[in-house]
């Protein structure tokens, strides 16, 4: 779907909202590229769709879990930001903190207007590990 499509289709429902008295919010799917999201959620507030924007992040989780994932939910071009960070899929270490794409999204809303609220954590690595991960970051991004 193109940009101009998507932003068609968000101010269809934004008004549907609006007419219906229902809140809206948009909560995306999870990716590795946190500059990435920053950008698309700026695009949108530049489009007019002025509505809470809950970030999916990847809570901590194996990476042969991640990539399991991101192969099933269609996120595969995303990987893409884990071989830049480590030079290669084998680099990697077994496991993958979520401070690689929440970092850089915490630093790019800093300085934007995005309309991100939340992270969204997706526990692939299990609940536990994302509440600790979420408690020691001690922000809500």
């Amino acid at each position: 779907m193109s940009r101009d499509e998507e932003a068609l289709v968000l101010r269809r429902k934004l008004d549907y909202a609006r007419q219906t008295g229902t809140e809206l919010r948009i909560v995306t799917q999870f990716g590795f590229d946190g500059t990435a999201f920053g950008l698309w959620a700026k695009a949108l507030c530049e489009a007019g769709i002025d509505v809470p924007v809950h970030v999916g992040v990847a809570g901590p989780a194996r990476l042969a879990t991640l990539i399991k994932y991101a192969m099933a939910c269609g996120v595969g071009n995303s990987l893409d930001m884990l071989r830049k960070r480590g030079g290669g899929l084998m680099s990697l270490p077994r496991s993958q903190s979520p401070e690689i794409f929440a970092e850089p999204l915490e630093h790019y809303v800093s300085q934007a207007r995005t309309g991100v609220s939340h992270l969204h954590v997706y526990p692939f690595g299990g609940i536990e590990a994302s509440v600790d991960w979420l408690r020691a970051r001690g922000s809500w991004l």
